[in-house]
């Protein structure tokens, strides 16, 4: 079972080790592969003083998870 990502949550950037932060989430455009009931996810991360939107794909890829 998939870690469903809330705001608040840490997560760590693989490149440069650096500490972030879910601080949106909110249902994409596109439905969620093999499953057409539910939309993908789009999380925004704030990352030192910048913010910006990624799909719940690339958040895996880029970033380890705290749980």
């Amino acid at each position: 079972m998939k870690h469903e990502l809330n705001i608040g949550d840490l997560i760590v950037s693989r490149d440069t080790g650096k500490p972030c932060l879910i601080v949106g989430v909110r249902d994409g455009r596109q439905n969620e592969y093999g499953n057409l009931g539910r939309k993908r996810k789009v999380y925004r991360i704030f990352d030192h003083g910048r913010e910006y939107w990624l799909h719940d794909i690339e958040v895996r890829a880029k970033f380890v998870i705290h749980l």
